[in-house]
């Protein structure tokens, strides 16, 4: 009984070690495009050229290092838990919404990367969708997370 216990804790402390891999990941993703993202704006309209490249550089770290962070959370969560989150509807839909948001996240460095080598003037609306859109995906995941709506038996 008592190796039953043992067990049953490790399970429990890999699993919450998991969901924590996942939260940060998610913060240090979000956080770091979405402010990437007002930041470029910001820079756009005061026509600050060399922010966008230091804008580039910090879009490719933390938010990159976030996003991996959050899908191996996430992805190791989900399979070792595959029974039940298979049949939970909130799920699939916040993977759909992060794969928009991996999507987006990659546009928007794809963008700056056109800015910062001259290939395309910055366009502070486009940007500001960015952000915007980004800001969106985060309070719906988040929402479904929380509330778990589309539950089945």
């Amino acid at each position: 009984m008592r190796n039953f216990t043992m067990l049953s804790q490790s399970l429990t402390l890999g699993y919450i070690s998991l969901k924590a891999l996942h939260l940060f990941g998610a913060i240090l993703w979000f956080g770091g495009i979405i402010t990437v993202a007002f930041a470029a704006v910001a820079f756009a309209k005061a026509s600050e050229a060399g922010a966008i490249a230091t804008l580039r550089n910090s879009a490719r770290l933390a938010p990159t290092l976030g996003l991996i962070a959050n899908w191996l959370g996430g992805l190791s969560i989900f399979i070792l838990n595959i029974d039940v989150w298979r049949s939970q509807g909130w799920v699939h839909a916040k993977i759909l919404l992060v794969f928009i948001a991996a999507g987006l996240t990659g546009a928007l460095t794809a963008d700056l990367k056109k800015i910062d080598e001259g290939k395309r003037e910055a366009n502070p609306t486009k940007l500001q969708i960015f952000g915007g859109a980004l800001v969106l995906l985060l309070i719906l995941t988040l929402y479904l997370a929380a509330f778990k709506p589309f539950v089945r038996g």
